[in-house]
């Protein structure tokens, strides 16, 4: 009988779900236990436990269980596979700490266990995988700090560990990891500087920093970083003046900036970044010395002077705002200008985003006029301290602006009495408790923006009362619960983001009512169930994200009816079924993000209409599924069959096929998937990149990096690969 040396089960067809232990791959590995190497069942449907007999399988190198519905801790007894070469446990529901025996396993090189419920902090002896090429732990319930030890995984190449909780300072001790191509730690709470000792990453591409705590000046030597493409550092509370030696990251595509407390002059040394675009980010810099556009990340700091012609002045697209300090936003202009197509969602009050006064005489509701106050704006103000109650003395208030401050405590509930306001923006403070339902009162109000705080609770019922709501801004905060049916009654709702949250229940199909929406991002949450058909009358969206939740079912056909769509993400869901044809009527979309499904059936030929859709807009790599090589449509890691759409993809085919042997090692096949784009770098964030502190339509950076493939063994994804 000959030797079993490779069992690879990499998409167990059935829609029965089954444990491990019950599947032909791991009857098989068990049989051949002295010899087997690897044991893959992702997208399996598996539930249960892993099986602490895996202990027995004693020359493992590679255990691939990602994309399942897997609970249940990480055995520790997986410590004792000391020729593991690559986990992959992503995509499942496992819970607990990461086992502090997996230091035995010195040969691994690819650790990836994203999106899961993980919690606790990272061991200190993870500092023993002295292999590891890629680190990815993002999308847990990681606690802690970042460990000094991590300085020892000198070959590391890649390490997300952002969308956690961790907290504490940057050790210095990253500055040795000189590897390192690509670094996520965003949307975490970390604290403390930037040390200078990360110049030494002179071949880092991506360098993602943003939605953290931290503060103190960019150092200059980040300008020795000639290798990055992607910065994003911003959400943060940084100072100081932008260094000079920015001018020398010639190569960079995108750099965010924005959300910081930056002062001073903009160095016309930034006119060397001739590569980075238009909507690579966004500077309105009203009543701080710079009017309209630039494509620098450097929104709503405190930066004055002039654009570095040499690259921005072709993007000035508005005349200042009046210099009368006391002049009301509605004076401003209502939008900011569209530089680029996929500039979607409305995006009137970015104009308002900066202090018009002191924060002493904005807060002064002593003052004998302070009923007579139709605006209070302290933006970026530093204000620390709780809201005060004494807000309801300002009866005639229509614009409160307090965002991107360091305010606590709760919202006042006395904030319901202010019925003439209109426009209500708290985001970015750290503000906790519940979304009072007395806000019902607000019956006037067009927007509410109250992103990136410490919310929890539901969404009250009392929502459905705020008939008026243009966009409605809810984002990263910790809001639990169902989506409450009243939304319906939002019609006039242009935009809505709740992403980043732990939203459950499914997608109540009222919101087939808000017709009038352009924007839609409920990705990053826990919703279940099915899409409804009645999504079918959004005829105006044109940007649909539910990615990273749990919906199942199938996609259904009346999608085709979303034409003005230009931008949809689906993927990290569970979808089934086949692919409808009337996809193919979607002739607008820029983006599709399918992958990370469990889709299957035969490529729809129609899908070569999708003509807008580029390289770098997703990737199908297709081993073992009967398609080889890349394609624009991001119908990644499904069982889908068939041949590509010629009239748009042939010219992407790229790879030859793999061993057809369905017992092939992962080694046979190719390492990496192929490049399409040269911004193709690395693992990425997303969820980071919707900020709609000006517009949601910053998530829409289709250059952004994706994903780097492990070959076919590397099933799971970093992330949302924007």
């Amino acid at each position: 009988m000959a030797v079993l040396a490779t069992v690879l089960l990499l998409f167990a067809g059935g829609a029965t779900a089954v444990r491990l232990n019950q599947t032909t791959a791991y009857y098989n590995c068990m049989r051949y236990r002295t010899t087997c190497k690897s044991l893959s069942v992702a997208a399996g449907r598996l539930t249960g436990s892993i099986p602490y007999e895996l202990i027995l399988l004693s020359k493992l190198t590679h255990l691939q269980l990602n994309n399942n519905a897997m609970t249940g801790t990480i055995p520790t007894e997986m410590g004792t596979l000391t020729d593991l070469k690559t986990l992959m446990l992503s995509q499942n529901q496992l819970v607990g700490t990461i086992p502090r025996e997996l230091r035995a396993l010195t040969r691994l090189t690819n650790m990836h266990i994203i999106q899961n419920r993980l919690s606790g902090s990272l061991p200190l002896e993870m500092g023993a995988l002295t292999n590891l090429n890629s680190m990815w732990l993002h999308s847990n319930r990681l606690t802690g700090t970042l460990p000094l030890d991590l300085g020892a995984l000198v070959r590391l190449t890649s390490m997300t560990l952002h969308n956690n909780l961790l907290t504490g300072t940057l050790p210095l001790e990253l500055g040795t990891l000189t590897n390192l191509n690509y670094m996520d730690l965003s949307y975490n709470q970390l604290t403390g500087t930037l040390p200078r000792e990360l110049a030494a990453l002179t071949r880092v591409r991506a360098l993602f920093m943003d939605d953290n705590r931290l503060t103190g000046t960019l150092p200059c030597v980040l300008g020795e970083l000639t290798s990055l493409t992607h910065i994003k550092l911003n959400f943060n509370q940084l100072t100081g003046t932008l260094p000079s030696e920015l001018g020398y990251l010639t190569l960079l595509l995108q750099m965010r900036l924005y959300n910081n407390k930056f002062t001073g002059t903009l160095p016309s040394e930034l006119g060397s970044l001739t590569r980075l675009t238009g909507s690579s980010a966004t500077l309105v810099c009203y009543n701080i010395g710079l009017c309209g556009e630039i494509p620098l990340g450097v929104t709503l700091n405190e930066l004055s002077g002039h654009c570095p012609t040499t690259r921005v002045g072709t993007y000035l697209r508005h005349a200042c705002p009046p210099a009368n300090p006391t002049a009301s936003p509605s004076s401003y202009p209502t939008k900011a200008p569209t530089v680029s197509p996929t500039t979607i969602a409305p995006t009137s009050q970015v104009t308002t985003d900066t202090p018009t006064q002191s924060p002493t005489s904005a807060l002064n509701t002593s003052s004998p006029t302070a009923p007579l106050a139709a605006n209070v704006s302290v933006a970026a103000g530093r204000l620390t301290g709780s809201i005060p109650y004494e807000l309801i003395l300002l009866s005639k208030l229509t614009h409160l602006q307090l965002n991107n401050n360091a305010m606590t405590g709760t919202i006042p509930t006395e904030m319901g009495t202010l019925t003439d306001l209109k426009t209500l923006m708290l985001s970015q403070n750290q503000l906790v408790g519940t979304i009072p339902r007395e806000l019902r009162a607000l019956t006037r109000l067009t927007n509410m923006h109250i992103i990136q705080n410490r919310l929890s609770g539901s969404l009250p019922l009392e929502m459905g009362a705020l008939t008026n709501l243009n966009s409605m801004w809810l984002h990263s905060n910790r809001l639990t619960g169902t989506l409450p049916l009243d939304l319906g009654a939002l019609v006039r709702l242009t935009s809505m983001t709740l992403h980043n949250n732990l939203l459950t229940g499914t997608l109540p199909l009222e919101l087939g009512t808000l017709t009038n929406l352009n924007y839609m991002d409920l990705s990053y949450n826990q919703l279940t169930g099915t899409l409804p058909r009645e999504l079918a009358a959004l005829t105006r969206v044109r940007a649909l994200f539910m990615d990273d939740n749990r919906l199942t079912g199938t996609l259904p056909c009346v999608l085709g009816e979303l034409t003005s769509l230009t931008h949809i993400k689906l993927n990290f869901n569970q979808l089934t079924g086949t692919l409808p044809s009337e996809l193919g009527y979607l002739t607008l979309l820029l983006q599709m993000r399918l992958y990370n499904n469990k889709f299957t059936g035969t490529l729809p030929s129609e899908l070569g209409s999708l003509t807008r859709l580029t390289g770098s807009s997703a990737t199908l790599v297709c081993y073992n599924i009967g398609l080889c090589g890349e394609i624009p449509l991001g119908v990644t890691l499904n069982e889908l069959s068939g041949h590509c759409p010629t009239t748009r993809v042939g010219t992407y085919l790229r790879h030859a096929c793999p061993p057809a042997n369905p017992t092939a090692s992962p080694s046979s096949y190719p390492t990496k998937a192929p490049t399409v784009s040269p911004t193709t770098i690395a693992p990425t964030s997303q969820v980071t990149t919707d900020t709609p502190t000006q517009s949601p339509t910053s998530a829409f950076n289709t250059s952004s990096p994706t994903a780097p493939s492990m070959g076919a063994q590397a099933v799971d994804s970093p992330t949302r690969m924007y």
